[in-house]
């Protein structure tokens, strides 16, 4: 029984204090800087994975310092779901740290040593050799540079450049030139950083979430004797406030175009709007980008700047309610991926909304929202086109860090004629109310006894009904599968490729009624199987029952309602994805041997 420790800090500590973990927990290494693993090459070894540094052992032995027993300071309690079973306590250590501690009793510990025992493999199988530092710088920016060759990261840096004399317009990532400037001694590049540690890694602007299967006061006992030698600078958090409008000049609400690596035709509209960190509690642009993509009827992109209408509550609490009961009946994460995004939300959130801070919304906020919707206006909006219908020529200007090239103009003023003009309006409006969101909560009290495996209740001529009941999460949902077999698609081809067309259409057909579900959390599919048709769905059980109707609404009226347009369009994308699939070597091979 080894990993029982998860932590993540969210900001760097100093050799020395390394130093000091690496004294206290296990692993006979903390390295100062990630090792690079390769295949193995040219003169490459072998060499056995690190443990992890931030995992405790048996031969574990800690001893604690008086002076730093009990000195932290105890904040409010987070609050935490009805159906989180955790224990938390958030302290502030006497050298301004903010820690979180998470106590998890639930988690079974022979399931652990599984993971660890797994994990091991999986580390032992990559390890396959280690690079000299010169090998492990090359290959880092090598790795750097081959991310960069994506369109999404040349329009960053082509926007970034656009804030000029914000640092935003700095190269993002970083090589061999950005990392040894001109003119500049490596005594003096190391005497720079070594200032700029000082001034930012300091204990006051740091937190650190720890989850463990220890007490909360055992955990507290260790964390004191071990964070608090971080040192504190004495300094305030550096404000960066004035630096809120990077975008005011010239070059914004221009039009830029790029050739993509892809055959692909995109665009992106940008607007410069203000902060929202410090309003999490009404999360604003949650709400705008549910309304903009949406997919249900009556779906806009453009309905905000075509309707007069105010911010409207009742979606508002639409939105708020889905997030509730996500938040409420989410699956548990991996303790790893717990400490790492709670620390995050530690320097965002005060102490009582650790937990739920980023994803709860608690106050509706009509001002900020029209204040927002006010600002999505042509004359303020900036466009990214992504094609390759332009030509090399066209592009005449280059960025200068991925010397990608790309040209900047002015939006064509038919553009903006084409925005203000309201002639579509009236097909576009407000989602309606979404009526998959669960609303009876209880758990309903089975008849039958559990058992390891699925139970048949019923068999007739209609079919058979089996039921697994749930002995271990005791939530309110479902997961429901249906499987109408026939035997007609085995007969010939044609019959299978009906029948997978026939699953293709009707979900065309649904795409704007099943969507509410999606956004309530529901999930379905509806694929054909070599034995027949399957219909899957799962989520709160409350509402299932609706959606399965919905399935079954669009399945029997498919030969009325399909157009032949839509499935001609359907057919033509079937011909693709039969392509697509044949051409791989892996299903070629696996189809023609079943001939």
């Amino acid at each position: 029984m080894k990993k029982l420790f998860s932590v993540w800090i969210r900001t760097l500590y100093t050799s020395d204090i390394n130093q000091d973990l690496t004294r206290i927990f296990s692993g006979s290494t903390m390295p100062k800087r990630t090792k690079v693993r390769a295949a193995p090459g040219p003169g490459a070894k072998k060499v056995k994975p690190n443990p992890a540094p931030f995992s405790i052992t048996n031969d574990f032995q800690f001893s604690p310092v008086p002076e730093l027993m009990r000195t932290a300071t105890v904040l409010q309690t987070p609050e935490k779901a009805s159906t989180d079973k955790k224990e938390y306590r958030a302290i502030r250590l006497k050298n301004g740290l903010t820690v979180l501690l998470i106590s998890d009793c639930t988690y079974p510990l022979d399931k652990l040593d599984e993971e660890e025992a797994l994990l091991a493999a999986k580390e032992e199988t990559a390890a396959k050799g280690e690079l000299d530092d010169e090998e492990e710088v090359s290959l880092i920016f090598k790795q750097c540079w081959l991310k960069a060759f994506s369109c999404l990261v040349w329009i960053a840096q082509i926007y970034g450049g656009i804030a000029e004399g914000h640092p935003m317009s700095k190269f993002m990532w970083g090589n061999t030139k950005s990392l040894s400037p001109e003119g500049m001694t490596d005594a003096e590049m190391s005497k720079r950083l070594h200032s700029f540690r000082d001034r930012h890694y300091s204990a006051q602007y740091m937190t650190l979430a720890v989850q463990s299967q220890h007490s909360l006061d055992t955990m507290q006992e260790w964390v004191e004797q071990i964070y608090s030698l971080i040192p504190n600078n004495g300094l305030e958090l550096e404000s960066f406030k004035h630096l809120d409008k990077p975008f005011l000049n010239p070059r914004y609400n221009k039009l830029y175009r790029i050739r993509p690596t892809q055959d692909i035709y995109q665009i992106d509209l940008t607007w410069s709007l203000p902060s929202t960190l410090d309003r999490y509690r009404s999360k604003p642009l949650h709400y705008l980008s549910w309304i903009i993509g949406h997919e249900g009827k009556g779906s806009l992109l453009s309905f905000l700047r075509l309707s007069p209408q105010e911010p409207n509550s009742r979606i508002f609490k639409e939105i708020q309610e889905i997030e509730r009961l996500d938040y409420m009946y989410k699956e548990e994460k991996q303790p790893c991926d717990n400490v790492e995004t709670l620390c995050e939300n530690m320097q965002f959130f005060p102490a009582e909304r650790f937990l739920d801070g980023d994803d709860l919304l608690f106050e509706f906020d009509p001002d900020f929202i029209k204040q927002c919707t006010d600002a999505l206006v042509v004359e303020s909006v900036n466009i990214f086109v992504k094609t390759c219908d332009i030509s090399e020529s066209e592009l005449d200007q280059v960025e200068p860090w991925f010397n990608t090239k790309y040209s900047e103009s002015e939006i064509p003023s038919a553009w903006i004629l084409a925005c203000k003009d309201h002639v579509y309006s009236s097909e576009f409006h407000l989602p309606e109310p979404n009526l998959f969101i669960a609303e009876d909560l209880s758990i309903r009290s089975a008849d039958i006894e559990g058992s390891m495996y699925p139970v048949r209740l019923v068999e007739d001529e209609l079919g058979e009904l089996f039921y697994k009941k749930d002995e271990s999460f005791l939530q309110p949902r479902a997961y429901i599968q249906y499987h109408i077999r026939s035997h007609l698609q085995l007969q010939c081809l044609e019959n299978s490729i009906m029948l997978d067309l026939l699953a293709n259409c009707v979900l065309q057909l649904m795409v704007e009624d099943v969507y509410p579900a999606d956004l309530a959390q529901l999930n379905f599919s509806l694929y054909a199987s070599e034995t027949g048709l399957v219909i899957k769905v799962s989520g709160l059980s409350d509402k299932l029952p609706r959606l399965m109707e919905t399935i079954l609404k669009h399945l029997t009226a498919m030969s009325d309602t399909i157009q032949e347009s839509l499935f001609n369009a359907v057919l033509e994308q079937q011909r693709k994805n039969y392509y697509n699939h044949s051409i791989k070597p892996s299903k070629l091979v696996r189809d023609v041997r079943l001939i």
